[in-house]
């Protein structure tokens, strides 16, 4: 665990010096941001004439108030961008996704469960997938911290289970 926690606050410190000087150029994004859409599609979500997420009375999260504020600055942050944003805002994104989802103050853990929670994290993978290749430096941190937070993530759900079966 300790080993772990090291590589991911190391290769974290690092990872965002390095994209700001690795990550060039724009990204086509289209395919993380079209599945994110379909996501919330499925889920029985749209954006009015508005621009407000707007969830009907069958949908997976209807009545879940949290859940519904919580995608809707996801959602608004997705068409901001546009398909096809520079590297670094995508970097930024991501980071951004996996603060809101890991970090209480930022709408996560107290605010996401379920298919909302998924959503959002499946949107992270999907634009980590979008940046691979762009830069060498980056690659090797960004797969030092996400393969550290996997593992992490992967001994948390190890452990609730053995808790839970315990009882």
């Amino acid at each position: 665990y300790n080993a772990l926690k090291k590589i991911q606050t190391t290769s974290g410190a690092q990872i965002d010096k390095v994209a700001r000087a690795s990550l060039k150029g724009n990204v086509d994004a289209t395919p993380a941001f079209n599945q994110f859409r379909a996501t919330i599609e499925k889920m029985g979500g749209k954006l009015n004439d508005k621009g407000k997420l707007e969830f009907d009375v069958m949908s997976d999260v209807y009545g879940q108030a949290k859940n519904q504020k919580n995608l809707l600055p996801v959602i608004e942050r997705v068409e901001a961008m546009g398909n096809n944003p520079s590297a670094l805002a995508l970097h930024n994104t991501k980071r951004w996704l996996y603060d809101f989802v890991y970090n209480k103050n930022a709408g996560g853990k107290a605010g996401l469960t379920g298919p909302a929670e998924k959503a959002i994290k499946k949107l992270a993978a999907d634009i980590n997938e979008q940046l691979k290749g762009i830069s060498t430096p980056y690659d090797k941190v960004n797969t030092a911290y996400s393969d550290a937070t996997g593992a992490l993530d992967d001994l948390g759900e190890s452990r609730a289970q053995m808790l839970a079966e315990a009882q």
